[in-house]
């Protein structure tokens, strides 16, 4: 499991997700789940910009897009 840090569009800060995806790489696109909020829509696509989070609480699971 790999803690992977996400671009996505209008967000004011980067956030953290769990992926189950070993061969997941910088620049890869991943779908992450909606958050409750209006920020993030569930089944939106981000950008992987780091391979590693020093974020050490809850995350959600993000899987790679097709």
């Amino acid at each position: 499991m790999k803690r992977i840090v996400v671009k996505l569009s209008g967000m004011p800060f980067d956030p953290t997700y769990e992926i189950d995806d070993d061969t997941v790489a910088l620049g890869d696109l991943v779908r992450v789940p909606g958050s409750g909020s209006s920020f993030i829509e569930d089944g939106e696509t981000g950008t992987v910009i780091a391979l590693e989070s020093s974020y050490t609480g809850p995350c959600k699971r993000a899987t790679r897009a097709t």
